[in-house]
Order: structure tokens, then sequence, then C-alpha cells
């Protein structure tokens, strides 16, 4: 495994993986993590629920790969989720996709139970996941650490604590 480092301080690291170039926010937060050895650590961690880096990389891939089938693949979506465990997923998810949570946009992910609302109907997260564990959605290969920039102050902290492979803890 070869690293080409991009610009001094970049977060973003462009990986070769079986020849192929793999550059990304979600490659590195996710994918980086379980094909290097450490599937088995824990990623996310609150009262009720403990995940591993290989369980979260197969939780949102599903949830992108059902986004996608959804046809949400340029659409920005309004994360109004105060469920950690279920924002964390869906944020990963969406950076999977090269999107960011854009609180403007129509499309809106809600809790209660979590539900993705677009224009013409309301689709429960359930079964965006069971419609994505068909075709889940592999990491992006184009290079995507502007995303980091674009993403709230909570938003950055966690996917950061998951580049660097610690654990992030809720309450």
């Amino acid at each position: 495994m070869s690293k080409k480092p991009l610009k001094r301080g970049s977060i973003n690291v462009l990986r070769s993986f079986r020849g192929v170039e793999v550059p990304g926010l979600a490659f590195d937060a996710t994918d980086h993590h379980v094909i290097f050895g450490k599937g088995e650590h824990i990623c996310f961690v609150n009262d009720q629920k403990s995940v591993t880096y290989a369980e979260f990389l197969s939780h949102t891939a599903a949830i992108a790969g059902g986004m996608r089938t959804l046809g949400l693949t340029r659409e920005s979506v309004n994360l109004n989720l105060a469920n950690q465990w279920e924002r964390l997923s869906v944020l990963v998810a969406l950076l999977r996709l090269g999107l960011v949570p854009n609180e403007d946009s129509a499309v809106v992910f809600s809790d209660e139970p979590a539900q993705l609302h677009l224009p013409t109907d309301i689709i429960d997260l359930v079964t965006i996941i069971q419609i994505g564990r068909v075709d889940p959605e592999p990491a992006p290969a184009t290079p995507d650490e502007h995303l980091l920039e674009q993403l709230t102050p909570q938003d950055r902290q966690w996917v950061s604590t998951l580049l660097a492979g610690e654990t992030i803890t809720t309450g």
C-alpha cells in the first residue's frame, strides 16, 4: 500500500488499494480502518449501542446505496436528526455520495422515527438501509477534502475523530 501525500496539512490522503487510487473522507473515515485490520475497533458508543468500524462501514454504505437508489445523488439533504447515531450515520452516508448536509434543503431527514422527507414521499431510514444493502455505495474515487470545511463544527469534529480512528462517545 503506497501513500501519495497531497498538499501539506491536508486531511484527505490519497491511497492506492489494489492498484486503484482511492481518495476521500468516507474512505479515510471508514474503509481504511477496516482494510488495515481495525474493523473490530469501536467507532461509536453511547448508552444504547456500541458500533465497530466494520459495522459502521456496512451501515453507512447501505444508507448511501439506498439514497443513491432513490435518486439522491446530487440533492442536498437537511439533517434535522437529534438522534446522534442516526445523524452520524446519515452524515457519513452523504459523504460517500460526495454530499454534505444543507439546512436549506427541501429534502429532510427528521426524527421519531428517522425518516427521509422527499417532495413526493416519506421513507423511513430502516427502509433506506434495506434498499441499500442490495447495492451498497462504495467510497467515492474523487478528492473531497473541501467537504470537511462545509460541515458544522460538531459534524466536522465527528468526521475528524473517525479519520483519526478514534471512538465517538455520546450521551
